[in-house]
């Protein structure tokens, strides 16, 4: 077998398929990282110039003066949440169970809250459509 001499013309041909190229267009590329870094450049000037005009301030903003030796006050927590809760519960589970009056010139009363659950049910049983949950 003789090994034929290849031009330089016939090493640019297409490569076959599924090998790729050899050679990429850097050109097109080159243009393209210009165009990018073109648009990086004229938006970073476009903030600073808009910086400058407004002089750093913005509208209705309001740098607060805070001297250099103050503190900001701590935030206001529950000093003895163990404490508070239970009390909380007991007196919303007073609240919740006691009879008093809503309006006495219109007749609406409170109720205790599991009587109020209990004549709900015996109402939506005796008329024998669920109830919607919306007061009478």
């Amino acid at each position: 077998m003789s090994e034929e001499a290849v031009s330089p013309s016939e090493s640019t041909r297409a490569a076959p398929s599924g090998v790729a190229p050899s050679r990429v267009a850097t050109r097109p590329l080159l243009w393209t990282a210009l165009a990018v870094i073109l648009l990086i450049a004229v938006a970073c000037a476009a903030a600073y110039g808009l910086l400058l005009h407004m002089g750093g301030r913005v509208s209705g903003w309001v740098r607060p003066q805070i001297d250099a030796g103050q503190i900001p006050a701590p935030p206001r927590l529950e000093t003895r949440p163990a404490q508070t809760l239970p009390e909380y519960l007991r007196t919303e589970n007073a609240r919740l169970g006691r009879y008093r009056w809503i309006d006495r010139d219109r007749g609406v009363v409170q109720i205790p809250i599991d009587e109020a659950m209990r004549l709900t049910v015996q109402r939506a049983s005796a008329t024998g459509e669920p109830h919607s949950g919306a007061a009478p």
